[in-house]
């Protein structure tokens, strides 16, 4: 879905919520996700960037950005999505600050075809 569609003037998401759809903002803390979009698509979910979690754990400045925009999906009643997670210590970090959904290579590495089911 394009992010027009998603903004006031578009079905927006109130439409989709209003149909059973689960709104995510993906890559928060980089590229177009700003914050300006958490206020403007009112999502479910927020979605950390991978390069925001790596070495989170490690890295004072990145913890620091986590934190916050962890805090402000709380805040805000919104369910907090960790991408790219790869090693314990990044695990252990994000649930000690609040994002209970994860991703990333430590539990399942991507396969290159799905599993078919018999229809």
């Amino acid at each position: 879905m394009s992010l027009s569609a998603m903004l006031p003037g578009g079905r927006g998401s109130g439409y989709h919520k209003e149909n059973g759809f689960g709104v995510a903002l993906d890559d928060l803390g980089v590229g177009f996700s700003s914050l300006s979009l958490l206020i403007a698509l009112r999502p479910d979910y927020v979605k950390l960037d991978r390069s925001l979690i790596q070495d989170v754990d490690t890295d004072a400045g990145k913890a620091l950005i986590a934190r916050k925009l962890l805090e402000v999906a709380r805040e805000l009643g919104l369910s907090a999505v960790a991408e790219g997670i790869e090693r314990p210590e990044e695990w252990d970090w994000v649930r000690q600050h609040g994002a209970y959904f994860v991703q990333g290579y430590l539990f399942v590495r991507p396969d290159r075809s799905p599993p078919l089911r018999a229809v």
